[in-house]
């Protein structure tokens, strides 16, 4: 194991950080899904206006990699599909059910996905809609199924204005969190666990990886920093990278033979009445997760932190990769 001290950098003076608090939000009515989140994917629609849909039902691929699949996050039906300039679409929305159907995917134990050739992995991954969550540098772009990385970086820290913690977050996905690297080492067999020096959660004990620790000031937490003090990319190299959540959510899939759903989102920032976390659908629009808990006053929503998050109105949706709801004025 190796610890990192990154001696300069900067820690943003914002107030509101989320107090150590969950609460239950309750069920939207409706979720969406954003392909243009999503950097160089030309989508092809699977479904149409009215099409009723179940939790892991196939929403569009990437027409550029056909295996390339974009599952619902909700059972229900398309109640609307949103395009931009060019015919680009921006939205699918989903009017939820309040019962969940759920496809089914195949189960494995830790034992049995420690036994799956590449090929298998990769095969269940793209079908379980999970691949997306692993993405490639350098252009941070969703990895190419097809190459091997030089190594698979798993960043369980964050050191971004009011980051949600994933220390708290996800403090009890340990079984989840091990399913998914093991996933991730069947598709390389170096794999870097990335953590907080002091108070790293047990959640994020995997077998078999490369352990390292990092502390100081932004931007000791993203994961470009991690990959520049351990294994820099080299002309024609890639890395992949994974946040600890999105690792998790490949062990949901692996373990539980579902397409995951959940999310823990942080509320945070001065514009926010209770800042907190809140167990959320993904996709939720973030008006469902604020209501009641903005300030009086023109407030400025962004889906992320302030450096590097997305400006949303409240009718927007949560954005793909993201657990952390900032309110500003």
């Amino acid at each position: 194991m190796a610890d990192y001290d990154i001696k300069k950098g900067y820690t943003v003076p914002i107030k509101g950080d989320a107090a150590q608090e969950t609460a239950s939000l309750p069920h939207p009515p409706f979720i969406g899904v954003c392909p243009i989140e999503f950097a160089g994917l030309k989508p092809k629609l699977t479904v149409k206006v009215n099409d009723e849909v179940k939790v892991g039902s196939p929403l569009f691929f990437n027409k550029k990699i056909p295996e390339l699949q974009f599952l619902s996050p909700a059972a229900g039906r398309v109640t609307a599909i949103n395009y931009g300039p060019r015919r680009v679409i921006e939205e699918i929305i989903i009017a939820t059910n309040k019962t969940y159907e759920y496809e089914s995917f195949p189960k494995k134990d830790l034992g049995g996905i420690g036994k799956m050739s590449r090929d298998q992995m990769v095969a269940a991954l793209l079908k379980g809609g999970v691949w997306p969550y692993i993405r490639q540098r350098p252009y941070n772009k969703i990895a190419d199924h097809e190459a091997t990385p030089k190594a698979i970086f798993v960043n369980c820290m964050d050191t971004a204005p009011l980051a949600a913690d994933p220390n708290y977050a996800l403090k009890d996905k340990g079984d989840e969190f091990k399913a998914g690297v093991a996933a991730l080492k069947r598709l390389c067999d170096t794999v870097h666990v990335v953590t907080t020096k002091n108070g790293a959660a047990d959640a994020f004990k995997a077998d078999n990886v490369n352990s390292h620790s990092f502390s100081g000031k932004h931007p000791a937490g993203l994961v470009g920093t991690h990959i520049t003090q351990i294994s820099p990319i080299n002309k024609g190299e890639a890395v992949w990278v994974v946040n600890a959540r999105d690792a998790v959510n490949i062990g949901h899939l692996l373990l539980k033979g579902q397409y995951p759903t959940e999310r823990i989102v942080a509320v945070a920032g001065p514009g926010a009445t209770k800042a907190q976390y809140y167990k959320a659908q993904t996709g939720i629009k973030i008006k469902d997760v604020l209501k009641g808990n903005v300030a009086a006053g023109e407030q400025r929503i962004v889906s992320g932190n302030v450096l590097s998050g997305s400006s949303r109105s409240e009718d927007g949706f949560l954005g793909f990769y993201d657990d952390l709801i900032t309110v500003l004025p």
